[in-house]
This record gives structure tokens, C-alpha cells and sequence, in this order.
């Protein structure tokens, strides 16, 4: 199917997804469903990302855990925190769960750059669940990071998701208690 249809490759992964699923050949589909998942939510079609991206990672959990697995989760969890938060709310306890675990996957492997996005998703998740004491964790952990790898938008973005952990609850803007 991808040398006979190529187009089918780029327009339509979750085919080639499900093939290679139905056939039992699970390493093969990952990158196809991540892809699928990828595709839909650039459309906008965020129901139908989570069904690519839960299927996923329904696969990624029965194939051994090696460093390539774990940055495909890593990618699959980012994604469908995304998709959920754009379906379910900034709120949402999966979005939540998805979070976590992405946080994990990269403390696990060393992701910076990854972890920086995460934490920045994490602040307003906390924040919107009222859990701003996790909020204001999240974001000076963020930028303990940003400063320690000089990385200046994320620096800023920390800032930013500080400040607004701080001043969401406790009304105030410098870090002091």
C-alpha cells in the first residue's frame, strides 16, 4: 500500500494505521497513528486526534519500553493533552493526566525543550482546577529550567506563566511569600 499509493502515505496515515494494526504489526502503525493524530488536529478535528492518538498509544504500551518508545509516547501524550484541552476545557482531568505523564517521560529522558512546553501547559491547567499553589510549582520550575539552559523565549514564557500563578490567586506578582 505505501509503494503502490504514496499520496495515501501523506493524506491518509490512519489507513495505513489501521492496516498495519489489523495485521499485528504494531511497531510499523506508531508512526502512522501519530502522524493520523498530528493531521487531524491541524484540522481542527480534535475528536477524531484523540481517537488516532489514544489508539496510539493503546499500541506504544504493548511494544517494549526502549528510548525511541518513550520519546513516541512523550510526542503522543503532548499531542493529545492538546487535542483534549481543546475539546474538554483548560480543566480537564485528562488533559491533566496527559500532562503528567508527559512531564514524567521527559524527566525520565532528559527532554528539555519538551519539558518547558509541558510546564507551560501544566501552569494553566492548575490554575483553571484552582490548584494554584501546584500552578506556582509548575511555573518556578519552569523557570529554573528556562534560566539553566539560557533559553530566553522560554525564559520569558516562564515568566509569564509565573507571574500568572502568582497574581491568579494569591494577588501579587513577585515570587516572595
Amino acid at each position: 500500500m505505501e509503494q503502490q499509493f504514496p499520496e495515501t502515505v501523506d493524506t491518509q496515515p490512519e489507513l495505513l494505521a489501521q492496516h498495519y494494526t489489523e495485521a499485528g504489526l504494531s511497531e510499523q502503525a506508531m508512526p502512522y497513528w501519530q502522524q493520523a493524530g498530528r493531521r487531524a488536529s491541524q484540522r481542527s478535528a480534535y475528536v477524531e486526534a484523540i481517537s488516532h492518538l489514544t489508539r496510539g498509544l493503546e499500541l506504544l504500551s504493548s511494544l517494549p519500553e526502549t528510548d525511541e518508545h518513550i520519546r513516541q509516547e512523550l510526542d503522543l501524550q503532548m499531542a493529545l493533552a492538546s487535542a483534549l484541552t481543546a475539546t474538554k476545557g483548560l480543566a480537564a482531568p485528562e488533559a491533566g493526566h496527559a500532562l503528567d505523564r508527559a512531564r514524567h517521560l521527559c524527566q525520565q529522558i532528559g527532554e528539555t525543550p519538551q519539558l518547558l512546553l509541558v510546564l507551560g501547559g501544566l501552569v494553566p491547567f492548575y490554575i483553571n482546577r484552582r490548584e494554584y499553589q501546584m500552578a506556582r510549582e509548575a511555573g518556578e520550575q519552569m523557570l529554573g529550567l528556562a534560566q539553566s539552559v539560557s533559553d530566553p523565549a522560554g525564559l520569558a514564557n516562564a515568566h509569564i506563566m509565573l507571574g500568572n500563578a502568582l497574581s491568579a490567586r494569591l494577588g501579587r506578582l513577585a515570587a516572595t511569600s
